[in-house]
């Protein structure tokens, strides 16, 4: 069981799964929130900071700086960053050894780390190698740390994450199309596939901190909805009042598409498409019940109307991912 005072060190806490971590420790109400950023002065850090959580500074490149950050706590969380590693699987997996390294050699007792699986069950021979000996590097580096951690690292548990939601808002473009109705192009196919929003990453991870021994060692998957692209954006359309339609596509046409990660993100969702994928986060294993893709398309309502509103045109060459346009 948590014991009130205990510390958990939360990295990443400025970003998505970081700060819904945070937010979950402290409505939980179970141990101390240290906050570890880059730049323990900037705005998001003294928000971190008016609510009560400690902030220090600590950076995943400096491994110096996460001995010191980790010092005194009983528990840390580690998301590695597959953008800011520059999509460099090395890079990532030694952001992943850093912080191991740090959390066994300052005593930390559980270390849970925001992982994936190893897809190579799910991976197919049409699927081309997108980084030197890897198919599906942003899966297969975060299984190459959470084997490291496991092997060498302090106690730890491995949060199996899925697609976010939050993807529908940050990640995904849609296109207006001529008759003012809307599409949502991938080569995810029609099938449902597990789902999470950050939220429940958050709450998962409060819940294995606050158990303790009991999820050491384990794989915990995270799982809000398994839910396919055309319930997903016939929900969009009821709940942003714009009718969206999905339209699937081929893998070949999402290979195409000019920018770099093309290749790989096609066979990211040829992989989603695979029984692996879904197979590898058994309902039976999580800890949270989920937020329905409903309930949290209602209380984003406004950020999926304002990504709507920056949809490409009729007549724009589209892309379906990335930065806005």
């Amino acid at each position: 069981m948590a014991v009130k005072g205990l510390a958990i060190a939360v990295l990443g806490a400025s970003g998505l799964q970081g700060g819904a971590v945070v937010d979950a420790l402290l409505k939980q109400g179970q141990f101390r929130v240290v906050a570890c950023s880059r730049n323990s002065d900037s705005d998001t850090a003294r928000t971190l900071a008016s609510k009560g959580v400690e902030v220090r500074q600590a950076d995943l490149t400096d491994a110096q700086s996460l001995t010191e950050a980790f010092k005194g706590c009983h528990g840390v969380f580690v998301v590695t960053d597959t953008h800011s590693a520059m999509g460099d699987p090395q890079e990532e997996f030694l952001y992943g050894k850093n912080a191991s390294d740090a959390a066994k050699q300052v005593g930390v007792k559980h270390l849970v780390f925001s992982s994936l699986e190893d897809p190579t069950p799910g991976l197919t021979p049409d699927m081309p190698e997108n980084k030197p000996g890897m198919q599906l590097a942003v899966f297969q580096v975060k299984h190459q740390i959470w084997e490291y951690i496991r092997q060498h690292g302090p106690p730890a548990t491995n949060l199996i994450t899925s697609a976010y939601y939050e993807n529908y808002f940050r990640w995904y473009n849609f296109q207006r199309l001529a008759d003012n109705t809307y599409r949502l192009s991938t080569n995810v196919g029609s099938k449902p596939f597990a789902q999470n929003t950050v939220e429940d990453i958050g709450a998962s991870a409060a819940v294995v901190f606050a158990g303790g021994q009991e999820y050491i060692g384990r794989d915990i998957p995270v799982v809000s909805q398994v839910i396919g692209m055309e319930e997903i954006t016939q929900i969009i359309s009821e709940v942003t009042g714009k009718q969206v339609k999905f339209e699937a596509t081929s893998d070949a046409n999402i290979r195409a598409l000019p920018f770099g990660w093309a290749s790989e993100v096609a066979t990211m969702y040829q992989y989603f498409r695979t029984p692996h994928y879904n197979g590898s986060r058994p309902k039976a294993a999580q800890v949270v019940p989920g937020v329905p893709f409903r309930e949290w398309a209602e209380r984003n309502r406004d950020k999926l109307l304002e990504r709507l509103s920056k949809s490409y045109g009729p007549d724009d060459r589209y892309t379906p991912f990335g930065a806005e346009h």
